[in-house]
């Protein structure tokens, strides 16, 4: 009876525990994988999907940008809709490590010992790994679905093939197997060792000798094996950005040492999961000195390790998965971005989990009998509670970028990156002054970051010190000539100072270094729009639209200018009309410039009574909005529809830069 009650009792617990993470913002790399309409997968086309740019966190794993897309497709941007795709999938792979342990400890090797007790037992395991804090990560911080997808798929790749030493449907379990690792693979690298985790279970716990398991299963193992193809030919197809391997300036040895203090801490927050830390910042440049006592303890963990697998593998196998599971990113090939972070123990933790609930209930029904499974089902309620309440706490420090930052600089004060991304959300949050100090510490402890210096420019501009922000922006072109996107930055300041000319050089500037740069070309086509070029504007919206074709921002600018713009040469009703329907895409209906750029389509071939009703329409948005400049001028467009004429300006739609 405990398998149904599972199947209940650990999805209410992760919806019960998650509900109040729902609301929360997006965070940190959430903003240029997800918010950013340019970045974030769409389901059409469907190429799309393996074409996602280098840096976001879903560039090479097409299964999980799938699961973004469908997001993208039922509520657009509203964070609720992946936070609870998020808590599902956690649900669910709490559902799959049950269903792992419960075979392990009623199959050949552990069924005499355990049998009786595996599904009691299995749910404890899945229930402590389900509540534990460190966990928050992969619900909290939606990008991290790569981690939480890819775990669900290790586990199903380990039940399936545990399920298919079945005889009567050994073939059909041994095939999911295979298409569960295949799809791990396309969700993150670190599926790389579920095919040897199989093959090592095997040989721990199916009770047989190797040669009759690989004449039994060695068309399993081929087909996992050949899942590795996979992988390979998603890291060639459609390669990350340059922040894994040998060339970001870190060397092998270096991370390592980095990653000596890493382990003790992934142990630490396995075991005591207090002042988890959200963002543990760079590599630092360590030497063998100044970490020896950690390097020498990983060593021994690892060398106890080999010998109780050696001595004791039924024991060792869990031992052993917390560091394969973490090798491919915690041992000597560097992550320049990220020397670590608590969603690297979300699978690696769950060995531990499931040998510390079996180890804790032999020794209690060893030592006290029936009155020892008493005291373990009490202890272990304890521990979930106690795991539960904490995770509930650690859910409200994500409540807010400014919460979740503010908790890393007290956890871990040398985080120049924590204090830099501490900045840029209190600046979002209107603490200007606050900004300014969080980002002066990060410039303090790393001076010459741009990142960090392109931040303290737009933290100036927020306090409307445009004078200072170009100074700032110019320092970053010293540093780091091509970098266009300073370039852009000062661009808007020029724009805020009515610059139009110089502005217009700086657009064409940051286009002479990165032609590509659709974002440059959209602003430099308003720049171009405000100085009375309207052909050279056209083409700009149109090479925007060359590089992201449904960017909703192109479409309706050039909608807009085709279908309002005086010069005859630049108008173009039927292409105009085509191009605001395009825009008026469910997630931007709502919007006053939408219905108003229907409207100036409709007026353009002269269709007037679609375009009074749809510029009333914009009216009423604009009017419930409180914007008094835009509904001033679409009351300008109704009096022209109104009276059987297409409205002209040469400038853009009041507001159109959203």
């Amino acid at each position: 009876m405990v398998a149904p009650l599972a199947a209940l009792v650990l999805p209410v617990a992760a919806v019960v525990l998650y509900f109040n993470s729902l609301p929360g913002p997006f965070l940190f790399d959430d903003g240029g994988a997800i918010v950013n309409e340019l970045n974030r997968p769409k389901l059409a086309p469907l190429s799309r999907l393996w074409r996602v740019p280098p840096d976001s966190s879903f560039a090479g794993r097409p299964v999980v940008a799938l699961t973004i897309a469908v997001n993208d497709w039922l509520g657009g941007a509203d964070v609720r809709g992946y936070r609870a795709v998020n808590i599902a999938i956690h649900a669910l792979c709490g559902l799959a490590l049950f269903g792992v342990v419960r075979r392990t400890l009623m199959g050949p090797r552990l069924g005499a010992r355990y049998g009786a007790a595996a599904d009691g037992l299995a749910l404890a395991a899945a229930l402590v790994w389900l509540v534990h804090p460190v966990q928050s990560e992969c619900v909290g911080y939606v990008s991290q679905r790569t981690e939480s997808l890819m775990a669900l798929f290790y586990l199903l790749t380990l039940y399936c093939a545990v399920r298919a030493h079945d005889g009567r449907r050994a073939g059909v379990w041994g095939l999911a197997a295979v298409v569960a690792c295949a799809l791990g693979m396309a969700s993150k690298e670190v599926m790389v060792t579920a095919p040897v985790m199989v093959v090592f279970h095997d040989a721990v716990y199916a009770g047989q000798r190797w040669g009759a398991l690989l004449r039994r299963r060695w068309r399993l193992y081929v087909g996992l094996a050949a899942t590795w193809g996979v992988l390979a030919w998603m890291m060639w197809a459609a390669p990350r950005s340059e922040t894994v391997g040998f060339g970001g300036g870190v060397s092998a040895w270096v991370y390592a040492l980095n990653q000596c203090v890493m382990l003790l801490e992934y142990l630490r927050i396995t075991f005591w999961p207090s002042a988890l830390v959200f963002d543990y910042g760079v590599p630092q440049a360590l030497t063998l000195g100044e970490v020896w006592p950690e390097a020498a303890a990983v060593l021994l963990a690892l060398a106890v390790c080999a010998v109780v697998v050696w001595r004791w593998p039924a024991v060792g196998y869990p031992l052993a998965w917390f560091f394969i599971v973490l090798g491919p990113t915690s041992s000597v090939v560097p992550i320049v971005t990220e020397v670590g972070a608590e969603r690297r123990v979300y699978l690696a933790g769950m060995g531990l989990f499931a040998l510390a609930v079996v180890l804790g209930y032999a020794v209690l029904t060893r030592f006290g009998g029936r009155r020892g499974r008493v005291v373990a089902m009490g202890l272990a309620g304890l521990w979930v509670a106690g795991l539960a309440a904490a995770t509930v706490q650690r859910n409200r420090e994500y409540r807010s970028a400014v919460a979740i930052w503010t908790t890393v600089v007290e956890r871990l004060p040398t985080n120049a990156r924590g204090h830099s991304n501490l900045a840029m959300a209190l600046m979002q949050a209107g603490q200007l002054e606050e900004a300014d100090a969080a980002i002066v510490r990060s410039l303090e402890l790393v001076p010459k970051d741009v990142d960090t210096l392109l931040a303290r420019g737009d933290i100036y501009v927020a306090r409307r010190r445009l004078y200072e922000a170009i100074d700032v922006f110019e320092e970053c072109l010293r540093i780091e000539p091509t970098l266009a996107v300073a370039h852009v930055k000062i661009a808007r300041v020029l724009m805020a100072q009515r610059q139009v000319e110089r502005a217009i050089r700086r657009y064409e500037q940051a286009l002479a270094l990165k032609p590509d740069y659709a974002q440059a070309h959209l602003e430099l086509g308003d720049a171009l729009l405000s100085d009375g070029q309207g052909m050279e504007a056209v083409t700009h919206y149109r090479a925007a639209l060359a590089h992201h074709a449904d960017w909703w921002a192109p479409i309706s600018r050039l909608a807009w200018v085709l279908a309002t713009h005086p010069d005859e040469r630049v108008r173009d009703g039927a292409e105009a009309l085509r191009l605001a329907k395009r825009a008026a895409v469910p997630s931007m209906k709502g919007r006053p410039l939408v219905d108003a750029t229907l409207a100036a389509a409709h007026a353009r071939v002269g269709e007037f009574t679609e375009a009074v009703a749809l510029a009333e329409s914009a009216l009423r948005l604009a009017e419930a909005e409180g914007n008094a400049r835009v509904a001033g001028e679409i009351r300008e467009q109704l009096a022209c529809y109104r009276a059987g004429r297409a409205y002209e300006t040469r400038a853009g739609m009041a507001g159109a830069a959203e």
